[in-house]
């Protein structure tokens, strides 16, 4: 069936994931619809999903148009590759995924405490949408190179502001490529998803300089080439990419990319669980009186909160973009 195409003011009016709800409702649970001349399969059975994500992975590809699409913004990461690309750079970064790499909880509880304080204590109405968003950039940053955004402490928003309207700048515009599809050559020139893509990429710079200057200065036992044994504190994903990657151009795409992922989901899945909750009163009571049973939370405690567990689920299965990570 092909109930029509997806239409751009949907998409800027925010009502694009109810347009695609209706849909469903009045068409099946898969359905064909032409997407700027691209035939485009949309589907939420949940066999399908399935199929395309862990039984019949490998027969699926993220294609050539968001290749094409992101190619300003990351250029060839993991999250625009398949096949033997895909598997390559998904070993590569295979630490980064480390669930024990990230286990202490204290080291969060700063992010998460300048999350709270920028919640009004007063009961009063808030988007918290956009301070998931930062949220998710500061707690990203912090876990990819070791140097968080503070993006919600309002003593160093302004030094980050540049960034996050143009890291959302180009997001935005890396979705209205992907719409393109085919039509993408006749794009017209967008100079603002352009001067987004520069900022992000200086950046970027910045940030793989200082990793490729630990490249040298370090040994791969963790020792100072100069004869310090100053230990490391933690592990740093990009610190340890630069021991296997020393071209600044790809460092920069993958940390570009991996932002892109560790935030955007991030702040989705957050943003998806409390509107869930918001509307079931009891649940959000139940989860409340459970956490602080379980006091200060540590990794084994929080995989013990199975109630936490299904909401997260729920959220994901629910709402949250999913994409070909």
């Amino acid at each position: 069936m092909q109930p029509g195409s997806c239409t751009s003011p949907s998409w800027k009016a925010g009502r694009l994931l109810a347009q695609l709800q209706s849909r469903f409702q009045r068409a099946s649970n898969t359905y064909s619809a032409t997407v700027a001349g691209n035939t485009v399969i949309f589907t939420i059975e949940p066999e399908n999903i399935k199929a395309i994500f862990s039984e019949q992975f490998e027969d699926f590809d993220v294609g050539w148009i968001r290749r094409r699409a992101f190619a300003p913004s990351i250029g060839d990461v993991l999250i625009t590759s398949d096949g033997g690309k895909w598997h390559q750079q998904r070993a590569m970064l295979r630490p980064a995924f480390n669930k024990q790499q990230y286990s202490d909880f204290a080291f969060y509880e700063g992010d998460i405490d300048q999350l709270l304080r920028a919640i009004p204590a007063d009961g009063s109405t808030i988007d918290l949408a956009p301070l998931f968003y930062k949220h998710a950039l500061t707690l990203a940053s912090r876990l990819l190179f070791d140097e968080p955004m503070a993006t919600l402490n309002p003593d160093f928003a302004a030094s980050s502001h540049r960034f996050i309207e143009a890291f959302d700048r180009v997001n935005r515009g890396n979705e209205r490529r992907i719409l393109m599809g085919r039509l993408l050559p006749l794009m017209p020139r967008d100079r603002d998803y352009e001067a987004g893509c520069q900022v992000i990429h200086e950046y970027g710079d910045n940030i793989v300089q200082r990793a490729l200057a630990y490249r040298k200065s370090w040994t791969s036992s963790g020792v100072a080439e100069g004869g310090s044994d100053k230990p490391r504190d933690r592990y740093v994903f990009l610190q340890e990419l630069a021991k296997e990657i020393d071209d600044p151009l790809e460092l920069r795409n993958h940390l570009i990319g991996m932002l892109l992922v560790g935030s955007e989901t991030t702040a989705s899945l957050l943003s998806s669980c409390l509107g869930l909750l918001s509307g079931r009163p009891q649940l959000w009571a139940r989860l409340r009186k459970e956490a602080l049973d379980l006091g200060i939370p540590t990794s084994e405690g929080v995989k013990s909160f199975a109630s936490l567990s299904h909401v997260i689920n729920e959220g994901m299965l629910s709402f949250t973009d999913h994409r070909r990570d």
